[in-house]
């Protein structure tokens, strides 16, 4: 088993929860409130 599959497997979950979250969905379908954009954009402007 590689590295890759084992993370797959391990955390599926975890990532089918971060990629179905509704702010990732709303920020996608370009529904997100520009007031939570704005949240998340000062608190992660270090990251993004």
């Amino acid at each position: 088993m590689t590295f890759t599959v084992d993370l797959k497997e391990k955390y599926s979950g975890l990532w089918g929860d971060i990629v179905h979250h509704p702010f990732v969905n709303e920020m996608g379908i370009g529904t997100l409130p520009p007031e939570k954009f704005r949240r998340y954009f000062l608190q992660d402007y270090v990251f993004v």
